[in-house]
């Protein structure tokens, strides 16, 4: 039996420093999805009032625009506080980004402008000009929203997908082989001995991992001019949008961030219905019948969606889809359960399940692809939340629409949905992120080499966990109080 708490922290390297950093983006993604989640739902909200001339989905849409403003701050701070980080805990990796793939997070920065301009004039101008040109200014800031998402989620999935990469793995015979990784290589460019690769024409390779790190050691000038080739032969443009998984990892991103605002304004909206005078009470109904079936809408699309990303996890990382679903004689693994490989083997090959199969944890050639197998409870906690919540919603749904009365004790679970959503989305990120370890970028650099070197004492990250805390507890009480503004 694997010590998995070991494993997790001590296999792979710069255990403090990873948790540090994990700190400031956890605490960035957590106020993140409520940035783009509030004035996305705002914005459509206001629409479908607009059209349908209801008053309440109207107010709804004020109260979103409302909370959105106080959020948006606290997140641009935390997203500063996050790009410090990366700054200074990662200076290897931006090295890397910054010479050959710096192009999204440069556009990010006009994306940052559209959206920090528009969203506070959108909430600014609420019955100052007409609904027309509201929702306009709306639709730009939530287009800046969404532009900043879909360009941050380039950068991230070229880190599990650098360019060129090629398929891993064989689900017929199950065979795992080394990334490779198509290149090109500057003309009269000499390749030292002893390297393996296979020459394509017109100056292109085809090379392993560990063989490109082999140059990277011997002659990191040759790794610094294939690259700056390769970008120049395919341009910049196809590296970082056309790298596998680009679209449906940015879409994931959005609607997890469309689900949590969903079922976190649900579970306000609940709890108010229980607390308010009964004149107040239609209000809130309507609000639970909104933000149930916006939610229960979502978590779907977003379910479907994810299923994509594991296709591609399934096809270029392999190890993370192996960790992932305890494919391992290691760990008790919720996959050995009777009945559940064959259904996992058809949601992942569809017809042509019986002749495939899912990558065995145990038979990766080398340690160092090996993500830490603790992934594979995070995973399933995050499956069994996920299912209890859209099993909640659909009961929800019922007695909404059907029965057109809530019994007390569903109103009183469906408290916890922001809570359980929270959950859901963070074990997502984590097994996200953890999967592709110990590397940076996949297969070319390794967390130590992206890492600074500089000790880290333990106090100062329960310090700066205590930090963040008490933030996100102040913006949860501003959050909550803008929510029953004037309703006294």
């Amino acid at each position: 039996m694997v010590n998995l708490w070991d494993q997790w922290w001590n296999q792979i390297p710069e255990g403090k420093l990873r948790g540090l950093s994990e700190i400031g983006i956890t605490t960035h993604w957590i106020i993140l999805q409520y940035t783009i989640g509030l004035i996305t739902l705002a914005v459509v909200l206001e629409i479908y009032a607009t059209w349908k001339r209801n008053k309440d989905i109207m107010e709804m849409a004020k109260v979103l625009s409302r909370v959105a403003i106080v959020n948006f701050a606290v997140g641009a701070a935390t997203g500063s506080m996050s790009e410090f980080g990366l700054l200074l805990f990662w200076p290897g990796f931006l090295e890397l980004v910054g010479k050959y793939y710096f192009i999204p997070l440069y556009l990010e920065v006009f994306a940052f402008f559209l959206e920090v301009i528009f969203v506070y004039m959108y909430y600014y101008t609420w019955e100052r000009v007409g609904p027309k040109f509201h929702i306009f200014v709306g639709i730009l800031g939530t287009l800046g929203i969404l532009l900043s998402a879909i360009l941050i989620m380039s950068v991230n999935t070229l880190m599990s997908y650098p360019p060129g990469i090629q398929a891993v793995y064989d689900p017929v015979t199950m065979q795992w082989q080394e990334p490779q990784y198509l290149l090109y290589i500057p003309a009269g460019a000499v390749i030292p001995s002893g390297i393996n690769y296979v020459a394509k024409g017109n100056n292109q390779i085809l090379i392993s991992s560990s063989e490109l790190r082999k140059i990277i050691d011997q002659d990191p000038e040759l790794y610094r001019q294939i690259l700056g080739e390769t970008v120049r032969q395919k341009g910049i443009w196809w590296i970082v949008f056309q790298s596998p998984g680009v679209a449906v990892n940015a879409l994931h991103a959005i609607f997890a961030s469309l689900v949590v605002t969903s079922f976190t304004v649900l579970g306000i909206y609940s709890w108010r219905f229980m607390h308010v005078k009964e004149e107040k009470k239609p209000y809130y109904l309507e609000g639970m019948r909104t933000f149930s079936v916006v939610g229960t809408v979502t978590l779907v699309i977003q379910g479907i969606i994810g299923h994509e990303v594991a296709l591609n996890a399934i096809k270029y990382n392999p190890e993370k889809i192996s960790a992932l679903e305890g494919k391992s004689s290691s760990i008790p693994s919720i996959s050995d359960l009777p009945g559940v490989d064959p259904v996992l083997r058809i949601l992942s090959f569809g017809t042509d399940w019986k002749r495939k199969h899912l990558p065995s944890y145990d038979s990766i050639g080398s340690d160092d692809y090996k993500p830490p197998l603790i992934l594979h409870y995070f995973y399933y906690t995050k499956i069994m939340l996920a299912t209890a919540l859209f099993g909640l919603s659909v009961v929800l749904l019922y007695y909404l629409f059907w029965k057109k009365q809530t019994p007390e004790w569903l109103m009183r679970i469906t408290y916890s949905t922001p809570f359980v959503v929270q959950l859901i989305s963070n074990f997502g990120w984590i097994s996200r992120e953890a999967g592709r370890k110990p590397w940076t970028i996949y297969g070319v650099l390794k967390v130590d080499e992206a890492a600074r070197q500089d000790p880290i004492s333990l106090w100062f990250i329960i310090g700066v966990i205590i930090y963040c805390i008490v933030l996100l507890g102040g913006l949860a009480a501003i959050m909550w109080y803008l929510f029953k503004l004037k309703e006294e």
